[in-house]
């Protein structure tokens, strides 16, 4: 049976200028309402509740009733003479699905926001990936629901069936437990057909630009199109880009591999925890933990190697700062345009170490000279603690500066080989020796000599017929 809520379904009283309700049922049969109007002549005959309910059972209407709220309309009706409209005579009961028990994905994994919140919004904070921390909640288990038969106002039996759920699976990289997943490593969230899981590897199939804002991810990260300028790379493993690489700021603790060129943007800032490999580098400053190889050139560049610097046949530095602690290999040093300088078998990160600490003890030392100056007005106790203080910190200093110079410079097997051509105004240093270029030289290797006083320039023997 259908039923319009615009037609009155049936009406109780209004006779003789009486009392009445007007009653209508919705389509689907799950609420029944009344309109109540007041009676309409003097001593009209008022509305009964028991005459509302046995027209309503009559009409068929048996399932339930409000009570109160009729009774309610009954008495603005007939005592206050006042229209009532929209009064709830019967309601249906809503039939609940059969649940099975579920896994529900916490929301907070889909949730991709800004940073910093208001009008200046800095685009290159945005990111479209879901990336989660070792440890993080990201689901809970929801427990079966047992489905409940309905029924509408007329009594009809809505049965219960069975709601759909996707029933999501964990994957390998999370762990159940106390009915939560977490995830098992920090890594980028992956949805697939109905198992989610943690990826420590992000590919993007295109570039890093406002699309993709600025990348900080804790596992490797593969970029097959063009990093643009000004977005920050950061990766927790290695880094692969297919194409340039406009370096703003780029971080790895592991490889960093660019098929095209690295060209710093701005700070240009480039650190790498193992080696690095690129078809050129430009403008940057580059740190480099393990070795670097660069096949055609390096360019106006402050780099920093640990391992070894090599370079393919016809590889050429011009216009920059070397300094690498293991071997390099090149087939030219410098131009007309600018000279290089080169500093072999020195860990530059050593190196730094002993920078800072130099700077401390300059530090604490002027704090000994003001205390001298100003002694007479803290008073000689105050001043000889203060002092004996500094004195300590200072011999702290020099004893940690003596543990690292043994680490500053490699051995002396260490050389540097230029194949082509060492331009005129390049200097080149190896321990605490020091070795201008006067004039153009071609094919040769420096080592330092066995007195650690000089730098010894022989030339390259020549291939042997294979």
């Amino acid at each position: 049976m259908s039923f319009e809520s615009s037609e009155v379904f049936l009406t109780v009283g209004g006779s003789d200028g009486g009392a009445k309700v007007e009653v209508y049922v919705s389509q689907d049969g799950m609420r029944c309402w009344g309109a109540f109007s007041p009676p309409s002549e003097e001593g009209g005959k008022l509305l009964v509740f028991s005459d509302i309910v046995e027209a309503l059972q009559n009409g068929g209407i048996v399932h339930g009733l409000q009570d109160r709220s009729i009774q309610e309309a009954i008495f603005h009706c007939n005592m206050e003479k006042l229209p009532v409209a929209e009064v709830s005579l019967c309601l249906g009961t809503p039939m609940v699905k059969q649940r099975p028990a579920f896994l529900k994905l916490e929301t907070h994994i889909y949730a991709h926001h800004f940073e910093k919140e208001g009008p200046q919004v800095d685009f290159k904070q945005y990111t479209p990936f879901v990336i989660v921390k070792k440890g993080e909640l990201l689901a809970r288990a929801v427990l079966p629901q047992a489905g409940r038969e309905g029924s509408t106002v007329f009594g009809v039996a809505l049965p219960a069936g069975r709601k759909d759920v996707k029933l999501l699976k964990p994957g390998p990289n999370t762990l159940f437990a106390h009915g939560k997943v977490f995830a098992r490593m920090a890594g980028r969230f992956v949805l697939e057909n109905d198992q989610f899981d943690i990826s420590d590897l992000l590919e993007i199939s295109g570039g890093v630009d406002y699309s993709t804002g600025n990348i900080i991810f804790p596992g490797s990260l593969v970029v097959k199109g063009v990093v643009s300028d000004g977005f920050k790379i950061v990766a927790g493993g290695s880094i692969t880009v297919a194409e340039t690489l406009d370096a703003s700021e780029v971080m790895c603790r592991t490889d960093l591999t660019c098929n095209g060129g690295i060209i710093g943007k701005k700070a240009g800032l480039v650190r790498v925890g193992r080696d690095i490999k690129a078809l050129f580098v430009e403008n940057c400053q580059m740190d480099v933990l393990g070795n670097a190889h660069f096949a055609k050139s390096l360019l106006h560049t402050r780099l920093f190697v640990k391992g070894n610097l090599t370079m393919d046949d016809g590889g050429r530095i011009v216009s920059s700062s070397v300094t690498v602690k293991g071997n390099l290999s090149c087939t030219q040093l410098g131009n007309e345009n600018g000279p290089c300088h080169v500093i072999g078998g020195t860990d530059f990160v050593v190196l730094r170490k002993m920078e800072g600490i130099k700077a401390k003890y300059k530090e604490l030392d002027e704090e000994v000279f003001k205390l001298k100056t100003h002694g007479p007005e803290l008073g000689k106790e105050k001043v000889l603690e203060a002092e004996n203080a500094l004195k300590k910190a200072m011999e702290a200093l020099v004893e940690e500066m003596n543990q690292l110079t043994p680490n500053l410079f490699s051995d002396q097997s260490t050389w540097i080989k230029v194949s082509g051509t060492v331009h005129e105004g390049t200097v080149i240093e190896m321990g605490f020796a020091q070795l201008q270029i006067d004039n153009n030289i071609k094919g040769k290797i420096f080592r330092l000599s066995p007195d650690q006083k000089s730098i010894l320039v022989e030339k390259i023997p020549p291939k042997e017929p294979s």
